[in-house]
């Protein structure tokens, strides 16, 4: 990962603990922390079971969630 650091103009880290490391690999290059925040109330369990509702999902119907970027590195099945 210091390598990268070195080669960047700038870091987008995802959390203040993301961006202390960085700060400690590379302390030049400038670091802006971006986290990705969600917001409880259109992810509480109602509205999950209005959102299911709404898309002919059942309740014994299996729903497969991945969040994050689907690349190889991640080394997933799937993919």
């Amino acid at each position: 990962m210091r390598h990268y650091c070195y080669l960047c103009d700038h870091i987008i880290a995802p959390s203040r603990p993301v961006a202390h490391i960085v700060a400690r690999l590379q302390p030049a290059v400038p670091r802006t922390v971006l986290t990705t925040g969600i917001d409880v109330a259109r992810a509480s369990h109602q509205a999950g079971v209005n959102r299911c509702a709404n898309n002919a999902i059942g309740p014994d119907d299996i729903v497969l969630l991945y969040v994050g970027r689907i690349v190889k590195e991640k080394d997933l099945a799937f993919c």
